[in-house]
């Protein structure tokens, strides 16, 4: 049978609006169906993935290049404390991640207390990770179903693997700054220029390795500087500079080996292993140490203002760290301050590589005794 002239048109029309429909169905679908971010499926019987659903990311009206985009994968390790989980979550909401790609991971361990009040508080840490709306990128929540304590979490972050530039680490109790991503985004390229820098640490200074730095050495920044002490709030890895550490991490693990260094440059690290903390620190600090790596920090106060600026910070709450609360640097208010100020000051500057670090100081003691 043989269509009219005014049929025939009617027809493809109609096939042309179902084939724009189906791609705006694709492009529209729920973000963990394109997410490439689902896990590793030999973890089933270890724990159980819970799908969630995610917003479609909002990108701002601004031209998008290679220069203001990158991607980037954001962990946040999880139990039961609910609250610092919320807290966490919605620092992290007030950035603006613009035209980049920034997919969120939600690992929640089970708690070795199988008190009700605890469980009760995990539960409630699940359920705030499934409705939080996520609008960067995707998010996908991974429950536990068994523990396996901090440095296993840590080390098997990346089990959702995925094809990204960069990869940020939170535990629980840290808070964000709401402009850490619009300074790592315009600064990453000048931050990993060496292939020996494997992160960049949103908390500012040292904490445990004094790193000494002098002001106006030529060719160098007054606010980026190399260390080789690992960061533990906040490390922004390269993405493949992670993964060539974990498979590190894992051909020690194979041969039963722990991660000891020389005894006069071993800080607390040695002493964390020999007191059985749960802590991956003393494993970057050997890999560092072997591998001449280091990881980027920063301080605008040696060099250029009286009071520090925080792109995180750690709120040191009772856990594998801290046996007791420390307010030491937890104010909020510190991560407030004008993004566009610091941006201004960084520009200012007329050598903006990091600090190159030297060499490790035989004998030397942790600044936390």
């Amino acid at each position: 049978m043989q269509l009219s002239a005014g049929r025939k048109i009617a027809v493809i029309c109609s096939i042309f609006l179902l084939l724009c429909l189906a791609s705006s169905i694709n492009k529209h679908r729920p973000a963990e169906a394109n997410s490439s971010v689902v896990g590793d499926e030999s973890y089933v019987g270890v724990s159980d993935k819970l799908p969630t659903m995610s917003k479609v990311k909002y990108q701002d009206e601004f031209s998008c290049t290679d220069a203001n985009t990158l991607s980037m994968l954001l962990v946040v390790l999880a139990s039961y404390r609910y609250e610092s989980l919320r807290r966490l979550l919605t620092s992290l909401s007030r950035n603006n991640y613009g035209c980049s790609v920034v997919d969120l991971h939600i690992s929640i361990d089970k708690p070795l207390d199988l008190s009700t009040a605890v469980q009760e508080a995990r539960e409630r840490s699940i359920k705030l990770a499934l409705e939080f709306e996520w609008r960067a990128g995707t998010k996908t929540v991974f429950r536990r179903l068994k523990h396996v304590g901090l440095s296993q979490s840590w080390f098997e972050a990346t089990y959702a693997s995925g094809d990204y530039e960069y990869l940020g680490i939170f535990e629980d109790d840290m808070q964000i700054s709401r402009n850490f991503f619009p300074n790592f985004a315009s600064l990453h390229h000048l931050i990993f220029a060496e292939d020996s820098v494997t992160a960049f640490c949103l908390h500012p200074a040292d904490w445990e390795v004094r790193v000494p730095r002098a002001c106006n050495v030529q060719g160098f920044s007054n606010i980026l500087y190399e260390s080789p002490e690992p960061c533990n709030w906040g490390p922004i890895w390269r993405f493949s500079d992670w993964r060539a550490y974990i498979s590190w991490v894992s051909a020690m693990k194979d041969a039963g080996e722990l991660p000891y260094v020389p005894e006069n440059v071993s800080y607390n690290f040695n002493k964390y292993l020999n007191d059985g903390k749960d802590v991956q620190s003393s494993w970057v600090w050997r890999y560092n140490y072997d591998f001449s790596k280091r990881q980027v920090r920063y301080s605008i106060k040696k060099c250029l203002m009286e009071e520090e600026i925080f792109l995180a910070i750690n709120h040191k709450e009772p856990g594998e760290h801290f046996k007791q609360k420390l307010d030491l640097d937890t104010d909020p208010q510190l991560l407030e301050f004008s993004s566009d100020a610091l941006v201004k000051l960084i520009e200012s500057e007329r050598w903006i590589l990091p600090l190159k670090y030297g060499k490790y100081d035989k004998g030397a003691k942790s600044l936390r005794g």
